[in-house]
Formats: C-alpha cells, sequence, structure tokens
C-alpha cells in the first residue's frame, strides 16, 4: 500500500536533508484589539501567514528569483527522476522543466472560470499531473508502493516542490495556541491539497495536538479554485457551514491579509487581522479607515485569540 502524504512527509523530514528555511521573524509596531466576540462558536483560520509561516507570505507557485526557482526545479527533477523520461535539450535540465512548468502554470489560470474580478488558484498538483503527463510519452516510471497511483504521485510532487520552494514552520507559540483553544477551529483562505498535512507535520514537530480542528467544516482556494479574495469565496464557506449549523456571524475569519478579510465582511463573518509579524502581513491604515474593510480586532501576539474567544 502506498505511503499517504503524511507519512510521505514524516519520511522526508531528516535532518541530512537541506531545505530552505522560514522567513526571519521580523516584529511590527500596533495596538492589539482583544475584547471577547461574544457568541463565537468558530475561528477559521487563513493558514499561510497565521498558523503556517512561509517564505514570501503565501504559497506561490512561481517565485520571482531565478534562482530558487532553479535549486527547487532541480530537486524535483532529481527526487523523482524525471530527466531520462524527458527530451533532451540544449542547456541544464532544470530549465526545460522551467519551460513546461512555467507554460503549465500560466495555462492553468488563464483557462480558470472564476467570475470577472476574481482571482483563480487551482490546484497545484494538477501542474505535476500535466508534467507527468508529457513524461509519459517517454515511459517514465516510478516505485508505486511508496508514491501511489499518478494522483498521488502529483500530489507528493507539489509538495516536494513548494517545500523546496518556500521555507516554512509552525512556530512554538501558535503551535501551543492553536491546542488551547476552547472552540473548534478550522482553516478556510488560500490552501492546496497538502495544507492540512503541511499543519499537522509542523504541528507534530512541536509535539502540539490538532484535536480542536474541524478539517470537514473547512474550505481552501483549491477547493473552489479561486482566492480568498474573491467575494465569491466567502459566499460559499458562509453556504457550507450553513449544513452545520453555524451562520456566518458566529465565525472569526483570522488572516493576516486586509484584503481577505474585507471580501470575508461581505458574508458578515466576524473578522481577525493577524498582525504578528511582518511577513505575510498585508495592510494599510486606508483599509483601517473604510468601515467596510476594518477588521473587528487585530491580534499582536498569537495568544491574543485565547482572550477573544473568551
Amino acid at each position: 500500500m502506498a505511503k499517504s502524504l503524511l507519512q510521505y512527509m514524516q519520511m522526508l523530514d531528516d535532518p541530512s536533508r537541506r531545505w530552505p528555511a522560514p522567513p526571519k521573524i521580523e516584529e511590527i509596531k500596533a495596538t492589539p484589539s482583544i475584547k471577547p466576540l461574544a457568541g463565537l462558536k468558530l475561528i477559521a483560520w487563513d493558514p499561510y501567514g497565521t498558523l503556517i509561516r512561509i517564505a514570501d507570505g503565501q504559497l506561490e507557485p512561481i517565485v520571482p528569483q531565478m534562482l530558487r526557482m532553479e535549486i527547487a526545479l532541480d530537486k524535483t527533477l532529481k527526487e523523482f527522476n524525471m530527466w531520462n523520461s524527458m527530451t533532451r535539450k540544449p542547456g541544464a535540465p532544470w530549465e526545460y522543466l522551467w519551460q513546461i512548468y512555467q507554460k503549465i502554470v500560466e495555462d492553468s489560470k488563464l483557462q480558470a472560470k472564476v467570475k470577472k474580478g476574481e482571482t483563480p488558484d487551482p490546484n497545484m498538483a494538477s501542474y505535476w499531473r500535466k508534467v507527468l503527463g508529457k513524461l509519459e510519452q517517454k515511459s517514465y516510471s516510478y516505485d508505486e508502493s511508496i508514491y501511489g497511483d499518478l494522483d498521488e504521485l502529483s500530489l507528493k510532487i507539489a509538495w516536494f516542490f513548494q517545500a523546496s520552494l518556500q521555507g516554512w514552520e509552525v512556530s512554538e507559540e501558535i503551535a501551543r495556541t492553536f491546542e488551547l483553544s476552547p472552540i473548534s477551529q478550522t482553516l478556510a483562505g488560500d490552501g492546496q491539497p497538502f495544507t492540512v498535512d503541511q499543519l499537522t507535520l509542523g504541528m507534530l514537530r512541536k509535539s502540539a495536538s490538532i484535536s480542536t480542528l474541524r478539517e470537514n467544516w473547512g474550505q481552501l482556494s483549491w477547493q473552489t479554485g479561486m482566492r480568498a479574495v474573491s467575494p465569491s469565496f466567502w459566499e460559499k464557506f458562509a453556504k457550507s457551514l450553513q449544513s452545520h449549523g453555524l451562520e456566518s456571524d458566529r465565525v472569526a475569519i483570522v488572516s493576516s491579509r486586509m484584503p481577505v478579510l474585507a471580501a470575508a465582511k461581505t458574508s458578515h463573518f466576524k473578522t481577525i487581522l493577524y498582525a504578528v509579524e511582518k511577513s505575510g502581513l498585508i495592510a494599510s491604515n486606508e483599509d483601517f479607515r473604510d468601515p467596510a474593510k476594518k477588521p473587528d480586532r487585530l491580534l499582536t501576539n498569537p495568544r491574543q485569540i485565547l482572550d477573544i474567544m473568551a
């Protein structure tokens, strides 16, 4: 039986492997707003930039620094033995994979079906499934006892590539805060099919529990095909929560990005800005002056979420 994604992640979670480092913590000066929000039944975290500290603040399929792209693509080529099934062309192997990958990412975004003005966010595993489709023409083979079928393999490649491209961690403080929550928690925001397992791995590294996580109550961008800055994302989330007996005004969205919170407010969610550090934070004074965008609460320390839940 093939390894699950989490088992595969744990198999690679070895000190002998070199992974990119998470971003350095740069604190910011802000005044917290932590008065309790009465009647809360659920906290929904936009995972990256809050629970998961990550380089660039958010998951990105492509980063502007070509050296980082080169390292991640080259590691992926070697880890999954792709080069033997690729057409030989002048130049380094990673450059040829870059040409294939870049076109697939760009085409996927152009072909995405979202409303005008909303931001698409395809499943990153689908990028690699298309890459594998090209390799199959050259008799690409792999160990199915580890990687599973092609869809399972694509997901493992997507995870490996992103972990090689963007350093990340779950901090000790957020891990302890998460497990102390007196109410249920879930994920709602930008994320991929490996995000829950990534969070789980990060929590396991800190010997922390995720028992309050209601995974089936959550919603990530890969499932809807649109990023969380899209109002339709939150309309869909509000409707899904009703099937669990939850109204949006009893749910607080936690994000480090004001545009995400502004979109969530259009569906009557409570909003909490996670302003703990510079990495991932997107906020402006103009947004705070706009009542339609201003968050209900503001955190400058992860533990303050416990005061808001009180």
